[in-house]
C-alpha cells in the first residue's frame, strides 16, 4: 500500500466501539423475540409439544428472562444521552472493554440457541459462518480473527458436550424446526432470517472494502496525504469535548498549526515534495499528542490541528514549543521557508459553543501569521489562569 495512505490515528475509535456494541444488542433483541416467538408457537399449535424433561423448560425461562434484562440495562446505557460525557477522555478506552463483555455474552447465548435448535441437525447451522462473516464486517482483521476462533471452539465445545450427555439431548427442539415436519414455520423463519443477515452482511463488506482490503469507511475521517483526521471529523468532535469538559470542570484546547511558505515551496520543489513535507509533520504531530485523547488532523492545505481535552493555559506553550520542535525536526530538514504558526485557544469549562471557538482560533492564526508571531495564545471562559 503507498505510504501517503497508511492512516497515522487508530482505525477503531470510541464511535465505533459504540455503533458495535448497540447492534449487538440489538441482535441480541432479535434472538429474545425470537425464542419467545418459538415458545409461544409450539404451545399454541394443537399437534405441538413444549419439552419439559430434565428442567428444560425452566432453564428456558431463567435463559430468556436473564437475556431480557440485561438487554434492557444495555439498552438504557447505550442510548440515554449524555451518559458519554460523564466519562473521562482518560477512561473512554473502558468503552472498547464493554463491547467485548458485549460481544462474549451474546456469543454464550448464541451457542445456547444453536445447541437447543438442533446443533448440526438443526437450522441454525449457518450460524457457524455467518457469525465470522459478521465479525469481519463489523471489527479489525485482528480482532476478528481472534472472536471467530472463540466462535468456533465455543461451538465445538457444546457439540462434544451434547454428543457426551453432559448437555441436554441436542436439539430440544429441533422437531419442531425440521423443514420436513408437521412444523415448518419456525425452521423456516429463522432460516429466513439468516438469509437476509448473509445478505446484509455481505453488501457491507462490499462497500466497506476496496480490493486492497483498506476500509472506504475511513475516507470520512482520515486525510489522504496526511493520514490524520480531516477537518470535518474535527469539528464535529469540537461539541461532545466542550460538553465532557463543562461536566467534569475542565478546559479543552484547540491548537491551530499554520506552515507559512508552503505554496512557495512546492512551486519550487514540486507538489510531491509539499505531500511528502505535510507527511511528515503530521507524523512528528502524532508523536506529540497524546494518541487516546488528543485529535490531530488536517485543517487545510497548509493547516495541521489538534484538539486537546484536559489542556490547561499553563501547559499550552510547552505543547506548542514541542509540536514545532519535533515538526522542524523531523519535517523541515530541506525546508527552511517554511515557517511554523501556532496559536492555541484554551476554553474553560462552558466558557464558548464549538462554533465559537473555531471562529476565535481561525481568527487568532489569521492574526499571528499576518503579524508573524510563531505562538499565540487565547483563552475564553474561566480557565483558571
Amino acid at each position: 500500500m503507498n505510504k501517503r495512505n497508511e492512516a497515522l490515528v487508530p482505525r477503531f475509535l470510541t464511535e465505533d466501539y459504540l455503533a458495535v456494541s448497540r447492534l449487538l444488542v440489538g441482535t441480541a433483541w432479535l434472538l429474545v423475540i425470537g425464542a419467545v416467538l418459538v415458545r409461544a408457537w409450539v404451545l399454541l399449535d394443537p399437534d405441538g409439544h413444549w419439552p419439559t424433561i430434565g428442567g428444560f423448560d425452566v432453564a428456558f425461562r431463567l435463559v430468556v428472562l436473564e437475556m431480557s434484562v440485561t438487554a434492557i440495562l444495555l439498552t438504557t446505557l447505550l442510548l440515554r444521552r449524555g451518559w458519554l460525557d460523564r466519562v473521562p477522555r482518560e477512561s473512554l478506552d473502558k468503552v472498547r472493554q464493554l463491547c467485548a463483555l458485549i460481544a462474549l455474552w451474546l456469543i454464550v447465548h448464541l451457542w445456547l440457541a444453536f445447541h437447543m435448535a438442533g446443533g448440526l441437525s438443526g437450522p441454525f447451522l449457518p450460524l457457524v459462518p455467518l457469525v465470522p462473516l459478521a465479525l469481519c464486517a463489523l471489527l479489525s482483521t485482528r480482532q476478528a480473527l481472534v472472536a471467530s476462533a472463540v466462535w468456533l471452539l465455543g461451538l465445538a465445545m457444546v457439540v462434544g458436550l451434547g454428543r457426551h450427555g453432559i448437555l441436554m439431548t441436542p436439539g430440544a427442539l429441533a422437531g419442531h424446526f425440521r423443514l420436513g415436519d408437521t412444523l415448518q414455520l419456525p425452521g423456516l423463519v429463522a432460516l429466513g432470517l439468516q438469509v437476509g443477515v448473509a445478505v446484509l452482511l455481505g453488501w457491507r463488506l462490499l462497500v466497506r472494502y476496496e480490493s486492497s482490503g483498506e476500509s472506504l469507511h475511513r475516507a470520512n475521517r482520515c486525510d489522504a496525504h496526511s493520514g490524520l483526521f480531516t477537518h470535518a471529523f474535527l469539528q464535529a468532535r469540537v461539541a461532545p469535548e466542550l460538553r465532557r469538559s463543562a461536566r467534569q470542570e475542565r478546559s479543552t484546547m484547540l491548537m491551530l498549526i499554520e506552515m507559512s511558505g508552503l505554496s512557495e515551496y512546492a512551486g519550487s520543489h514540486g507538489f510531491d515534495a509539499a505531500r511528502e513535507l505535510v507527511r511528515r509533520a503530521a507524523a512528528a504531530l502524532v508523536e506529540v499528542v497524546r494518541p487516546k485523547l488528543d485529535t490531530p488532523a488536517r485543517y487545510g492545505a497548509t493547516t495541521l490541528a489538534v484538539l486537546m481535552p484536559t489542556a490547561d493555559a499553563e501547559a499550552a506553550e510547552t505543547i506548542a514549543r514541542r509540536i514545532r520542535e519535533r515538526i522542524a525536526e523531523r519535517a523541515y530538514r530541506d525546508a527552511d521557508a517554511v515557517h511554523l504558526c501556532c496559536v492555541s485557544v484554551v476554553c474553560g469549562p462552558g466558557g464558548t459553543g464549538a462554533g465559537e471557538l473555531i471562529e476565535v482560533a481561525e481568527r487568532a492564526l489569521a492574526e499571528a501569521v499576518a503579524s508573524g508571531d510563531g505562538f499565540r495564545l487565547v483563552q475564553t471562559g474561566n480557565t483558571g489562569a
